[in-house]
C-alpha cells in the first residue's frame, strides 16, 4: 500500500472556513476557476457543520473473496489520521459499504471530523445516533469484507468530477440543508450564516410583536382586585388579544409543517436513490418514533453519550407537555362554541392553578429548565469528544431554547409576584418574540434534524428488510 505525505493547512484557516456558507465558498472557487464542489451526495446527518483538511483513501474493489482483511489495514489508517481532518474515500463510486457505524463512533472519537465516500456506506441508523458526519453516494448494506482494498493513503483521489490532494481544504457545510433541503433556499442560508444573521433572527420577531401591539392599540392590564391567590394578579390576554396569536403562530405553524414536509419528502428521495425498499413507510415510521421517544439509542452509545441523552429526553418532551398544554387551553377557551360544547369540558378558560392543565404546563415548564439546564452543562463539557466543536449555529440554537425556557417560566411567575404588571408584559413579549424566532427557524436547525434522523432510521429498517 502506497503511503504518500500530507501537507494540512494552518489551524486558523481551518477555523476561517468553518464559518463560510457553502455557498460563498462555491461562488468564490467559480469566479477562480476551480472546479471544487463536490454535488449529488447524501449528507446521512444534516444539521452539522465541518471543515478539516483532506486525508485522502484510494481504494479498489471486487466481488466476495477478491481480498482478504488484511488489505484493509483500518487501524493503520485510524492512527495516521488526525483531529480535525475529513477523511476523503476514493472507490469509484461502486455500491459496496465502506463505513459503518462502529467505524464512525471511533473516527468521532479520535477527533475526525467527518468523512466523504465516493461509495457506499452502511448503518445508517447508527451513523445518525452517532452524530459523526458523513457525505455518502451511496446507502448499501454490502459489506467490504474480502471486497476491498485500499491501494494508497494520503494520494491524490477523485471524487466525483473532483480531484482532492492530501491536506486539501474540506468545507461540507450543511449543504443539503442550506442549500438543497431548505424551502426556500435564502431562509436556510439565513439561519446557516448566523454568526451575521442573529440579530435580524432575533431582533425582527421582537420589532413585528411591538410593531403589531402598536397597531392593534394595546395597553398594558392593571392588577384586577378580584382574582384569587391562585388566578395571579392579571391575565395576558387582556394585554395580548388571543385573536393576534391564533394569527401569528397557526399561521407560521402551517409554513413550517409545509417547509418540513418539502424538505422531508427531498431528503427521503435523495436517501432511496438506488436503493430497494420493502414494507410500509407507516410500518418503518412508528418503531422509529418509539425509538426517538424512548431516546433508547443514547442509552446504547459509547463513553460520553448518555449524560446527554436525559438533557434531549427532558427538553422533547417538555416541549411536547407544552403543546398539549396549549392545545387544551385552546379547547377551555372555546369550550361553549358549537364545535366544542359536546365535550362538556366543564371549566372556562383560564383555568385555576390547580387543575391537570396547569399541572402538565407546569411539569413541561420543569423538564424544559431541567433539560436545557443539562444541555448547557454538556455544552460545556469541551473535553468531551462527543459534544463535537461548538459552531455559532450551536451557541445560537442552544440559548434561543434556554430564553424561550427562561421567559417562558418569568411569563408565569411574573403574574403572582408583586411586579409592575408592565414589567411582566415585557417579558412577556419577548417571550412571544423568541417564539417566533424558534418556530421560523425550526426546518433549518437543530429541530430539523429530528425529522431527517426519524427518516433515515425509517429508510434504514425498509433497506435492511430488502437486503
Amino acid at each position: 500500500m502506497e503511503i504518500g505525505k500530507i501537507k494540512r493547512p494552518p489551524q486558523e484557516i481551518i477555523e476561517g472556513f468553518r464559518e463560510i456558507p457553502t455557498s460563498t465558498i462555491s461562488d468564490v472557487l467559480d469566479k477562480m476557476g476551480i472546479e471544487g464542489i463536490i454535488n449529488g451526495f447524501q449528507h446521512l446527518v444534516p444539521g452539522i457543520r465541518i471543515a478539516g483538511a483532506a486525508f485522502t483513501v484510494k481504494e479498489t474493489s471486487g466481488v466476495r473473496g477478491t481480498y482478504t482483511k488484511q488489505d484493509v489495514p483500518f487501524g493503520e489508517l485510524f492512527d495516521m489520521l488526525e483531529k480535525g481532518d475529513v477523511m476523503v474515500v476514493d472507490n469509484a463510486g461502486q455500491q459496496i459499504s465502506t463505513l459503518g457505524d462502529m467505524a464512525s463512533l471511533a473516527l468521532k472519537l479520535k477527533g475526525v471530523a467527518g468523512a466523504v465516500v465516493d461509495g457506499g456506506v452502511r448503518d445508517v441508523e447508527g451513523i445518525v445516533r452517532v452524530g459523526f458526519p458523513v457525505y455518502t453516494r451511496h446507502t448499501c448494506a454490502t459489506t467490504a469484507v474480502t471486497r476491498i482494498k485500499f491501494l494508497a493513503l494520503n494520494v491524490p483521489v477523485r471524487v466525483g468530477d473532483v480531484k482532492v490532494n492530501p491536506g486539501d481544504m474540506m468545507a461540507v457545510a450543511r449543504a443539503l440543508i442550506v442549500e438543497h433541503l431548505a424551502t426556500p433556499a435564502f431562509l436556510g442560508k439565513l439561519v446557516g450564516n448566523v454568526k451575521k444573521t442573529w440579530p435580524l433572527l432575533i431582533f425582527g420577531p421582537l420589532l413585528f410583536w411591538i410593531i403589531l401591539l402598536g397597531a392593534t392599540g394595546a395597553h398594558i392590564p392593571g392588577i384586577d382586585p378580584a382574582l384569587g391567590a391562585l388566578d395571579g394578579n392579571f391575565h395576558y390576554e387582556h394585554f395580548v388579544p388571543h385573536t393576534l396569536i391564533y394569527i401569528t403562530y397557526f399561521t407560521t405553524t402551517a409554513w413550517v409543517l409545509f417547509a418540513l414536509w418539502t424538505s422531508g419528502r427531498k431528503y427521503w428521495r435523495l436517501l432511496g436513490t438506488g436503493q430497494e425498499r420493502t414494507g410500509t413507510f407507516f410500518g418503518a415510521l412508528i418503531p422509529a418514533f418509539i425509538d426517538i421517544g424512548l431516546h433508547k439509542k443514547f442509552a446504547t452509545c459509547e463513553r460520553g453519550v448518555p449524560k446527554r441523552r436525559w438533557g434531549h429526553f427532558l427538553v422533547m418532551w417538555g416541549f411536547v407537555g407544552a403543546a398539549i398544554t396549549s392545545g387544551f387551553a385552546v379547547l377551555y377557551l372555546y369550550k361553549d362554541t358549537v364545535f366544542l360544547s359536546w365535550m362538556h369540558l366543564g371549566f372556562a378558560y383560564p383555568v385555576p392553578l390547580t387543575h391537570w392543565v396547569k399541572w402538565l404546563g407546569n411539569t413541561s415548564a420543569l423538564l424544559l429548565v431541567i433539560g436545557g439546564f443539562l444541555l448547557w452543562l454538556n455544552r460545556r463539557a469541551t473535553g468531551d469528544k462527543l459534544v463535537g466543536i461548538t459552531t455559532p449555529f450551536d451557541r445560537f440554537f442552544l440559548w434561543v431554547i434556554l430564553t424561550v425556557i427562561g421567559t417562558g417560566v418569568l411569563t408565569e411567575v411574573l403574574r403572582f409576584v408583586a411586579v409592575p404588571p408592565i414589567l411582566a408584559c415585557s417579558v412577556y413579549v419577548i417571550h412571544l418574540a423568541i417564539v417566533l424566532t424558534l418556530f421560523l427557524t425550526v426546518p433549518y436547525s437543530k429541530f430539523a434534524h429530528i425529522l431527517y434522523r426519524t427518516l433515515a432510521m425509517a429508510h434504514e429498517r425498509m433497506t435492511t428488510e430488502a437486503d
